[in-house]
């Protein structure tokens, strides 16, 4: 073994280690008190790298006792002997030579390479897979004693020979060098910025990248971007969201932001995580000057048995390090992070690290991962985050949450920080109408600190449901220097989140009415327990051990109300449950003794005696309101009673099972007797609220969401009530007119027995609505929700026909009620219809796509079973024709199936604002069901197509503007006279009159046309040659849709003068006309004297 270089030039490498040597400090004068550095490769590398020489100089002059070791020295082999050899060299010298750091310079092959991973049985009993952990324990017995104690911590670089397409020696020496550049740079700030994102919805991995940017980045004012595929319960939410594949945002982010970390998650193969990115991404399109650390939670990632491996074509091109997989495994990157982040430890120490050091080492979750680049490298310099100068804490973002509609206010405190030596002046500034800021100027001296606060309005409550954020600008006035803080927003609608009618009459699941949280009967079946019910049916519970689950129904409101109908068999036991959760602290509404009506909340307060004793064989109905500051019980049994208390309720989360028929956990709490229509709303219904839903319920959970801004053109709907013969339904701009409406008022659109309800859409309004209910013993009075609508956009018209077997296109186009009947009628917000929605069905989306830009457009569709998409050459669907399909089948969003070309159209040219009708045709047979179409434009990356670029095909809405004559005529105009009409009232628009912007195509110069369709302008001599005046109008939608017709305009002569003898020889013959001929009366006032003959001899022969 030689612990000095071996490479083609011995004496300049020897004299440049010597001036190390000589300008170390004395401590580390012998070699072996530094940390060793050892570069395990071949002896062809080490004689023939450009760039080997200068990289161990590098790392001498970096204070590294430096071993380049080749097969001179551990031995000649390939596969799996040579990976023994290399084990057995690193085992007999690393305490020696204090080896902290391995660099593994050559061929990974497991079982051709020169320098391989190791294969090892995983301890799960899969099969064999490759594995650098074997380099890292030194002292374990493997396989059959792994210890997991890391001796060293090894990195590699993959070399594949001359003849790889990526890893010729070039690229080693072009890696090499990166990493020397790396480590000398002066710029580095950007190496504090972190990188998420996901493909494919996993809540593991979600969690933890929301756990590495809560704990760690928020804390040090760290930068982060993330892409997520949909919206979560994370806050603040997501910098974008993006459905499907997102390579190019996902390009777009690393090479425009530059970030030190990255966590990539996705299934994916050893070309990289789907839909993210693939190692010819990383090869052509990352920015290599500021190399990343790359997670790849993705299986097989990282397979060094092929050379095109994701992991190793990072480390080539936009990589400082990566981490990817040689097997299917999952992966957990929040201890290296953290080891990183708040440690400072260098990426090798704290990848192995953050691997646990124990029995298991032999899981694929620990060795399956492997690390690709130097180990020595620090991501993150410094002991610690050095403080600014000028410094605002909390360093993170505001967030919020609060229901719609309710009584909140909220404030935050930021603590302004002078950290200079002298004083500094300082502004707060934020622009939202919900905010309201404090302490916003002031001085602050060196070494002191200032107090600002940020307070969350009651106009937040008012807010559409969604997430709302603004920034706050802090400023230090004296240097210019500024800090801004993000404050997010979280407004919950007002909604019924559940609903069990336990109407059933089989099995063992009772069906939520509201959303997918269905219970489980344990213990008993409706076959046997269903009877009848105050609504319908009912369920009947014997006592002893009936109860129904349910987990995660995730209530987390600081607000609730919960509602049930029961009649009692007898006495209750004490603590019997209507319902209960103790995933917290616990929370029921319950009976104590003598069936006395209680309720448990924070795992406190059910010794309140309420007062309400539910009567035995007699149907009643109870409710339970929570609030921060109070609770109320209401129990009706022919007349209603109420009791309330006034004492804090901190938010139950409702996290875990829910029981309903018992307390969870606790014996003798079943419930004995029958339970019908159970219901929970996310907010504190009132007490004429409660009495309604006593009565059967209003309609609820309407779409739009009350609020809700940017309605597109599509129907209203809302839930039912379970009592509802039918509903009146009122609409109008003005609340008041609506709140007051009865059904002789003009804001009254007519009754219905279903729940939902076309209207007389106008772009960009606000509309006030109520849904009466009238049940068999009277009408239950809506709430008034409102909404404003979009400028057209926001949706696509989905039309559907059940019962329909077959999996091809053909089975839906030839079915005899199609495509005039279909069975049920919807809309989707995006051009995505739900996944998994039936069997045997066909669909039809369908409506209008609004380019943004000009330019070629290609269009992508994936759908299981098949799918057609066609698009028109204008807005007529009669000029359409097929663009793209698929024949088999696809898997969710994957628009580049090997096996099905035609899912991908050739460019298509569009004007950017025009409409064009586009139809996607779906049908499916059995099992699993999906459709989306997307679209690109070469500076649009590929999206399903999104809200803001559709519009829903609805007959009578989507018709151009249109004259109502052509040609039309307006009021004839007279020479030299100053003119006005209007052409305003001659067209007409689905959208409405209000929509349309008049213009002029062509005609004389003399006339104006105003946007508003008014005429004006003074006609000359020359304009009264051709008679009629002919001009071009045009009109113009808010969508852009053109109409245009002609214009005629008669223009009456005068003798003005103009023309000289003529029009004096025409005034002659009209001197003193009585009644006064109008070409001759010059001053309109009946007459033609010597008035109108001054007049005539001031134009003459005058020209324009």
């Amino acid at each position: 073994m030689r612990t000095t270089f071996k490479c083609r030039n011995l004496f300049t490498v020897s004299l440049i280690l010597l001036i190390a040597a000589l300008l170390a400090p004395a401590s580390l004068a012998a070699e072996t008190h530094k940390p060793g550095y050892a570069i395990i490769t071949t002896d062809y590398i080490a004689q023939n790298s450009a760039a080997l020489p200068d990289f161990l100089a590098h790392k001498s002059a970096r204070g590294f006792n430096v071993i380049l070791a080749t097969q001179s020295d551990f031995g000649s082999a390939t596969g799996q002997p040579a990976a023994d050899n290399i084990r057995n060299f690193l085992a007999a010298n690393h305490t020696a030579q204090n080896i902290t750091y391995v660099l593994l310079l050559g061929n990974p092959h497991p079982t051709s390479g020169t320098i391989p991973m190791k294969l090892v049985q995983s301890s799960v009993g899969d099969s064999p897979f490759p594995t650098d952990t074997y380099y890292a324990d030194l002292d374990g017995n493997w396989p059959e004693n792994a210890d997991g104690n890391w001796e060293v911590y090894p990195g590699r670089i993959p070399y594949y020979g001359e003849s790889s397409q990526w890893y010729k020696l070039a690229d080693v020496d072009h890696i090499l060098r990166k990493c020397i550049a790396y480590e000398n740079a002066a710029e580095t700030e950007w190496r504090n910025n972190a990188f998420f994102v996901i493909h494919n919805y996993e809540a593991g991995n979600r969690q933890g990248m929301e756990h590495i940017k809560n704990d760690y980045l928020i804390p040090r004012g760290m930068k982060y971007r993330r892409i997520y595929d949909s919206p979560g319960d994370e806050l603040p939410p997501a910098e974008l969201y993006v459905p499907g594949t997102k390579t190019e945002e996902v390009i777009t982010a690393l090479n425009s932001n530059k970030f030190g970390l990255a966590w990539l998650s996705g299934h994916s193969s050893s070309y990289g995580p789907n839909g993210l990115l693939t190692n010819t991404d990383a090869i052509e399109k990352l920015d290599d000057d500021h190399p990343t650390l790359f997670w790849s939670v993705a299986c097989q990632s990282g397979n060094p048995s092929y050379e095109h491996n994701f992991g190793a074509a990072l480390l080539r091109n936009g990589a400082i390090g990566s981490v990817a997989a040689s097997v299917s495994v999952n992966g957990d990157p929040r201890p290296m992070f953290k080891n990183i982040i708040e440690n400072r430890m260098t990426q090798g120490k704290a990848y192995w690290q953050g691997k646990p050091a124990d029995a298991t080492v032999l899981h694929d979750t620990i060795a399956g991962y492997n690390f690709y680049g130097d180990p020595s490298i620090r991501i993150q310099t410094g002991d610690s985050y050095e403080p600014y100068a000028f410094m605002v804490e909390p360093t993170g973002a505001s967030h919020h949450v609060l229901q719609q509609l309710e009584n909140f206010t909220e404030t935050q405190t930021y603590t302004i920080t002078n950290n200079s030596l002298a004083p500094i002046d300082y502004t707060l500034s934020a622009d939202s109408p919900w905010l309201s800021i404090s302490n916003t100027t002031g001085t602050i001296n060196p070494d002191s600190s200032a107090n600002a606060y940020v307070t969350i309005t009651a106009d937040a409550a008012q807010l559409p449901p969604g997430d709302h954020s603004t920034e706050l600008t802090f400023t230090n006035t004296t240097t210019g220097q500024t800090e801004t803080r993000l404050v997010t927003l979280r407004v919950k609608p007002r909604i019924l989140t559940l609903r069990y009618s336990l109407d059933e009459t089989a099995g063992t699941t009772a069906s939520d009415a509201i959303a997918d949280n269905h219970a489980s009967l344990q213990n008993f079946t409706f076959d046997t327990a269903a009877t009848a019910g105050h609504i319908d049916g009912a369920l009947t519970f014997d006592g002893l051990d009936d109860t129904l689950t349910v987990n995660h129904l995730d209530i987390d409101n600081p607000a609730v109300t919960i509602t049930a109908w029961l009649k009692s068999d007898g006495t209750q036991n004490n603590s019997a449950a209507i319902i209960s959760n103790r995933t917290t602290a616990g929370a029921a509404l319950h009976f104590k003794y003598n069936n006395q009506l209680a309720y448990t909340w924070n795992g406190t307060n059910e010794y309140w005696n309420t007062g309400l004793n539910v009567p035995p064989d007699t149907w009643t109905f109870v409710a339970l309101t929570i609030e921060p500051g109070r609770a109320a019980v209401y129990m009706y049994d022919g007349q209603m009673h109420s009791a309330a208390r006034y004492a804090n309720h901190a938010t139950e989360p409702f996290t875990g099972t829910t029981c309903i028929g018992s307390d969870i956990g606790r014996t003798g709490t079943f419930f004995d007797g029958v339970l019908d229509d159970l219901r929970i709303y996310n907010y504190a219904l009132d007490a004429s609220a409660i009495d309604a839903v006593r009565r059967g319920g209003r309609a609820t959970n309407p779409t739009p969401a009350n609020a809700e801004q940017g309605f597109p053109p599509i129907k209203l709907r809302w839930l039912p009530s379970p009592v509802a013969s039918y509903y009146h339904i009122y609409l109008g701009t003005s609340r008041d007119a609506v709140e007051s409406a009865t059904t002789l008022s003009p804001e009254y659109i007519g009754r219905t027995s279903v729940t939902y309800r076309s209207f007389d859409w106008y772009p960009e309004t606000q509309y006030f609505w109520r849904i009466d209910t009238v049940t068999p013993t009277g009408t239950l009075t809506g709430d008034i929700w409102h909404f404003t609508t979009s400028n057209g956009t926001g949706a696509l018209t989905r039309e559907i026909w059940t019962g329909l077997p077959g999996s091809s296109v053909d089975d839906l186009t030839s079915y005899i009620l199609y495509p005039n009947i279909p069975i049920r009628n919807g809309a989707v917000r995006t051009f995505q219809a739900p996944s998994n929605y039936a069997d045997s069905y066909g669909q039809r989306i369908h409506g209008y796509i609004i380019p943004p830009l000009t330019g070629p457009y290609t269009f992508y569709i994936a759908a299981d079973d098949t799918a057609q998409l066609h698009l028109s050459t204008d807005q007529d669907p009669a000029n359409t024709s097929l663009i793209a399909e698929v024949t088999s089948l696809t898997t969710p969003e994957n628009f580049d199936d090997a096996f099905e070309p035609a899912q991908t159209s050739d460019p298509i040219h569009l004007t950017a604002g025009r409409r064009y009708y586009i139809s996607a045709l779906h049908k499916e047979d059995t099992q699993a069901d999906h459709l989306s179409v997307a679209w690109k434009h070469p500076d649009i990356p590929r999206q399903i197509i999104p809200a803001e670029h559709i519009m829903p095909y609805l007959p009578g809405f989507n018709a151009a503007p249109y004259f109502t004559a052509d040609p039309i005529t307006a009021a004839p105009a007279t020479e030299a006279q100053p003119y006005t009409a209007s052409i305003a009232d001659t067209a007409a628009d689905d959208l409405g009159p209000d929509n349309l912007t008049f213009t002029k195509a062509s005609g004389p110069a003399w006339l104006t046309v105003s946007p508003a369709g008014e005429l004006t302008g003074t006609p000359a001599d020359a304009d009264t040659q051709t008679n009629p005046n002919t001009f071009t109008i045009g009109v113009t939608d808010s969508i852009g849709d053109y109409d245009e017709t002609t214009l005629h305009i008669d223009v009456a002569q005068k003798y003005t003068g103009e023309k000289g003898i003529p029009d004096l020889t025409l005034f002659a013959d009209a001197w003193l006309s009585n009644p006064a001929q109008p070409p001759a009366d010059l001053n309109n006032d009946n007459k033609v004297n010597l008035h109108d003959l001054t007049i005539l001899t001031q134009n003459w022969l005058k020209t324009p």
